[in-house]
């Protein structure tokens, strides 16, 4: 819900004639957005708001429109049940809001009205400072459901190699959760994080992942791109962390893809295997890093495409034309 609290902030109090709020059945809407909501209920209720002459968006944050690739721990992709019902929403609404360029493209087959609209980031809330290694080892930074480690696994190898000039800090949740992976991902993340022996931080909210990141570190999100669920991923995860001036080096998915277009390279890197990781590493540890132009670059590049400026007017512009939309069906 982060994410629509800063956005229905930003309207509430900066867009006059507009006001944002959490769905209440006894009150009368001019538009109502379905965040993720398709089950029976869900879907029940958007037709009868309807019916009544409301229009309604869903919205998707990930890909549930197919299962395809390999699987790291049971239920980790959308089951035959989700999956009809993400189309079954996506058909019905009268707009839809994709969170990924990749999503999107799912999101079109089944309804023509779709627009890509990214995760937004309240760079006010989140304290920018440059930041550089002032020792030997450099400090990265994972965060995210325990579970999700394995992804750590893609670049196993290069953590490894360079475990002596790392120093890998994890944010995430209760590590019980690695018992949910399979037992052969369990067994080799288990004995990669005895060996790179990270800190954990245990996550509590949002602010305190941006106090973590105001601290300074490189971001990094390894991610397996051998399955269409984790292809569809938004960008939120290293933008959170660009907000702070945090450098970020990930895999190349989509969205990740996009930042670096955007911010032309700069305060991020894209590596494709091993070998740009390892490269990565040695660049970050030299004296030719211009820490302080990449920190701004990482912070400038969310403040133009992911702030509240940039988002919310696109936001306001997609809910007219989904009453539009609904109005021509009545």
């Amino acid at each position: 819900m982060a994410r629509y609290f800063w956005l229905s902030e930003h309207v509430n109090q900066n867009t006059e004639g507009w006001h944002y709020e959490l769905y209440r059945p006894w009150k009368r809407y001019d538009a109502v957005v379905f965040l993720k909501s398709m089950n029976d209920k869900a879907y029940a209720l958007m037709k009868k708001l309807q019916r009544q002459g409301v229009p309604c968006i869903f919205d998707v944050n990930v890909n549930y429109f197919y299962q395809e690739g390999k699987e790291y721990y049971p239920s980790m992709f959308p089951s035959e049940v989700q999956q009809e019902q993400v189309k079954r929403m996506t058909q019905n609404a009268d707009a839809v809001i994709a969170d990924s360029s990749f999503v999107y493209k799912q999101c079109k087959k089944y309804n023509e009205h779709t627009r890509w609209i990214p995760d937004i980031v309240n760079t006010s809330n989140a304290g920018f400072q440059v930041w550089k290694p002032d020792g030997m080892k450099l400090r990265l930074l994972w965060s995210g459901q325990s579970v999700k480690l394995f992804e750590l696994l893609a670049i196993e190898d290069v953590l490894l190699a360079w475990r002596d000039r790392l120093e890998l800090v994890l944010i995430t949740n209760d590590l019980e959760e690695i018992n949910r992976l399979y037992p052969e991902i369990r067994t080799r993340l288990r004995k990669l994080l005895s060996n790179v022996e990270p800190t954990i931080i245990p996550y509590e909210s949002i602010q305190q992942l941006f106090s973590v990141y105001a601290n300074g570190g490189v971001l990094v999100s390894p991610r397996f791109l051998d399955n269409h669920y984790n292809m569809g991923h938004t960008e939120w995860k290293i933008t959170l962390a660009m907000a702070c001036g945090r450098v970020a080096i990930c895999s190349p998915v989509p969205s990740y893809e996009q930042v670096a277009e955007r911010s032309g390279g700069q305060g991020i890197q894209v590596c494709n295997d091993a070998e740009t990781w390892s490269q990565a590493f040695d660049a970050l540890l030299s004296n030719r890093f211009d820490w302080e132009a990449e920190s701004c670059a990482a912070r400038k590049v969310v403040e133009q495409y992911y702030s509240p400026v940039a988002v919310v007017p696109d936001h306001i512009d997609w809910m007219m034309k989904a009453s539009q939309l609904r109005a021509e069906q009545l």
